[in-house]
């Protein structure tokens, strides 16, 4: 039921033949309280992360930005419907739920509950060392023009992954010298652009930060300084952390917002690009991802006939039982 393809909502919206009309200004109208967070002045944020992301041509009313903006409210309004058969009851029974993508309330809900299986996971293995690791990109401020000619937006997404994906293969084979397991979430700065926290479940000696910090910066990822951050200390059954799983969820929760009215330029920015090319924001591996899986229950008393998705004056089937 997670169906958050917008290149399938277009073709959803085609057959419909319904044409979706903006509100005034492109506004959508929001569901929580409160008002957006300004943007902070870009003398604030610190020399590495100054860039030209407060410009009018990267405002919140940019083209990727009002696209998003423009989904989020379209499956606002749609339903999805699922016509089943009670097979102790005899009849023919439909549900009306919510259309459910990671922007949505119930989302969220089940990734917490995922980081708190995450939580059992760590306390049943005796707390067992987290070595926690930050991974941040340039951006196109002067300094990373000058380092390596600035990354977009878009650029500093595809380069923090594929930058990843090579440092954890190194971590395995040359640092570490064993597979390992982790945990990452993805959080914007103020500008809108990514960066990754990583817990490893291992203790890192210096010799092993440093030629991490090396690597990413070889890379051409970030800076040494400030490419690869090392928190000061691990998170075990020494200290005072008593839930791993929700300390890493507060990160991911930075950029977890559900209503546009209520996030930052920054966080609009980043949202809007992970709807866009559908990055994930979090991952772990194989390991951790087994102990993640939420519990779900068979039962046989329902046979599925068909699906469909509606909205006020409209509706389709885009599946149906043989």
């Amino acid at each position: 039921a997670d169906v958050s393809n917008h290149s399938r909502l277009r073709k959803v919206k085609k057959v419909s033949g319904c044409e979706l009309q903006p509100s005034p200004g492109g506004a959508v109208v929001g569901t929580g309280e409160g008002l957006p967070r300004p943007a902070p002045a870009p003398g604030d944020l610190p020399w590495h992360l100054k860039t030209n992301c407060y410009k009018l041509r990267m405002s919140r009313d940019s083209r990727d930005i009002a696209m998003f903006r423009e989904y989020l409210e379209f499956t606002g309004k749609l339903t999805l419907d699922l016509t089943l058969y009670d097979m102790e009851k005899r009849e023919t029974v439909i549900l009306h739920l919510p259309y459910t993508h990671r922007w949505h309330v119930k989302y969220r809900n089940r990734t917490l509950a995922r980081f708190y299986k995450f939580n059992e996971w760590w306390i049943s293995q005796g707390r067992p060392p987290l070595t926690l690791l930050t991974l941040t990109t340039y951006q196109d401020g002067a300094h990373s023009r000058e380092q390596v000619g600035g990354y977009t937006i878009e650029e500093s997404f595809e380069v923090l992954k594929t930058s990843w994906d090579k440092l954890r293969d190194m971590l395995r084979n040359r640092i570490l010298c064993r597979p390992f397991d982790y945990l990452w979430t993805m959080e914007p700065h103020e500008t809108g652009y990514p960066h990754l926290h990583v817990a490893i479940a291992a203790e890192f000696e210096d010799w092993q930060k440093k030629k991490t910090k090396t690597l990413w910066n070889d890379y051409r990822a970030g800076s040494y300084e400030h490419g690869a951050h090392f928190e000061d200390s691990c998170l075990d059954a020494k200290g005072d952390i008593k839930n791993a799983g929700f300390y890493l969820f507060k990160y991911l929760g930075k950029g977890f917002c559900i209503d546009p009215e209520q996030m930052s330029p920054g966080e609009l920015r980043f949202n809007a690009q992970l709807w866009k090319h559908g990055w994930r924001q979090w991952g772990a591996s194989r390991g951790i991802s087994k102990v993640m899986k939420l519990d779900s229950k068979d039962s046989d008393r329902f046979r599925f006939l068909e699906a469909g998705v509606s909205m006020t004056g409209w509706q389709t089937t885009f599946r149906e039982a043989t």
